[in-house]
């Protein structure tokens, strides 16, 4: 995943509201926009074709929440089944608890392995801050256009390509 730091003076979504090809898969999005809701920020919308209008965007984190706190749920029934008796029907209510969340998560990973595996990036994500904007993607392409954008930008990330210049924060 890489990780695109813009200064403010000239913010990612303002670039990419003109944008006309996918954020998600490069191709052209044929006029269609998703909007993106970031509670710190005005709602924008990006460019997305419609075979990604269900994952380009990022937003998964109250899923991501919710299996945490079924996971939770069951490790506390677990504990408190053991409490009072030993392996008994909380026990296994909590059990079940954790494997829906594990299965979950699982699944989930599989879907975006196998997106992955088309050539699409989903999971943009924003984070706009005092003065900055990070766009993280995984999307090289979309990280490219950025960059000419605004050549003033950081970019962070573990798998970027060998050849390209990059210049990390302080």
């Amino acid at each position: 995943m890489h990780k695109l730091r813009l200064a403010h003076d000239r913010p990612a979504y303002a670039a990419l509201r003109a944008g006309t090809r996918c954020v998600c898969c490069s191709g052209d999005a044929g006029g269609l926009r998703e909007p993106y809701r970031n509670p710190d920020a005005p709602m924008f919308s990006v460019p997305v074709c419609s075979a990604c209008t269900h994952h380009a965007l990022g937003g998964g984190s109250v899923e991501k929440i919710m299996q945490g706190v079924l996971a939770l749920i069951g490790g506390l029934v677990i504990v408190l089944g053991l409490m009072w008796g030993g392996v008994g029907l909380a026990t296994v209510i909590g059990l079940a608890f954790v494997a829906a969340a594990a299965i979950w998560r699982a699944a989930e990973r599989a879907q975006v392995a196998r997106t992955r595996a088309r050539g699409h990036h989903p999971g943009l994500e924003f984070e706009i801050g005092d003065g900055y904007t990070v766009v993280a993607t995984s999307n090289v392409q979309l990280v490219d256009d950025l960059m000419s954008l605004h050549p003033s930008a950081h970019v962070r990330g573990d798998d970027l390509p060998p050849a390209r210049a990059v210049r990390l924060p302080d």
